[in-house]
């Protein structure tokens, strides 16, 4: 079996731009914000084990330090450098640009429903899927200024998994996407909270993901196009069986509160 290598999380922020009902960091509100010089010694001394580094959230985008963060990690040698975004802020293109050229070559942007009722519903915020489509279509701009990969990540919750084909007919929209992550609502923080509202039965959920993946599939070789890789998180090997490529497990996180 092939290691997966460690990887440095690192928490930019304590809120975020959005209120998503199936948050699972609400918990990280009452923290302090690492200062500058606090931050730039744990890159420090991750970049010892690693040379990848993801900065998180909450909202990571809306650290007004981000640049700089990313430019010291580039600056130290950090290959990966990753960015976990709702995509929001990527909707203002100069912004966008800034943060590729800054040195961000792998952007995960969160998108959790196929159109505004879903997806402003789930992240409880009015206007916030118009930002990340937008911010999605400026990446499919910039991809051929810069060179970076990115991402589509959707959680499954009982909202939206019954319209799950909707949502992935509107990702493949997006040409230059590398890949899919689709991740099973994790019952912590609101997620435990509205547990009744929001984790779905995971045998259902299963049958769903088939026959999305079967429908996906058809659509991109209808349209001769190259798929994304697709990633399912959080749910048991036994239930997709035949699917088992697409199930993975959580990767390795070398720092996620602030210890290297």
């Amino acid at each position: 079996m092939k290691q997966v290598n460690e990887s440095l999380h690192i928490n930019l922020n304590n809120h975020c731009n959005n209120n998503c009902i199936f948050c699972m960091e609400n918990n990280l509100q009452n923290l302090p914000i690492f200062t500058k010089e606090k931050l730039y010694a744990l890159l420090k001394r991750g970049r010892a084990k690693t040379d990848e580094v993801l900065f998180t959230g909450p909202e990571p985008t809306s650290n007004d330090f981000i640049f700089d963060y990313i430019r010291f990690a580039k600056n130290i040698g950090y290959k990966k450098i990753r960015l976990v975004t709702n995509g929001r802020r990527l909707a203002y293109l100069k912004y966008a640009e800034t943060l590729l050229c800054s040195g961000v070559n792998e952007i995960s942007v969160s998108l959790h429903g196929q159109n505004a009722k879903i997806h402003d519903a789930l992240t409880r915020t009015p206007g916030s899927f118009k930002q990340t489509i937008q911010g999605c279509k400026n990446l499919e701009k910039l991809i051929h200024k810069k060179r970076f990969k990115w991402y589509i990540n959707i959680t499954l919750t009982k909202i939206n998994s019954p319209q799950l084909v909707g949502l992935l007919k509107t990702v493949s929209s997006f040409k230059h996407i590398e890949g899919i992550v689709i991740n099973a609502v994790i019952p912590q923080g609101r997620g435990q909270i509205f547990f009744n509202s929001l984790v779905p039965n995971y045998t259902n959920l299963a049958g769903t993901f088939r026959a999305a993946i079967a429908e996906l599939e058809l659509n991109y070789k209808y349209r001769k196009l190259k798929q994304p890789s697709i990633t399912l998180l959080g749910i048991p090997f036994c239930l997709l069986r035949g699917y088992e490529e697409y199930v993975k497990n959580y990767e390795p996180i070398l720092m996620n509160s602030g210890k290297v």
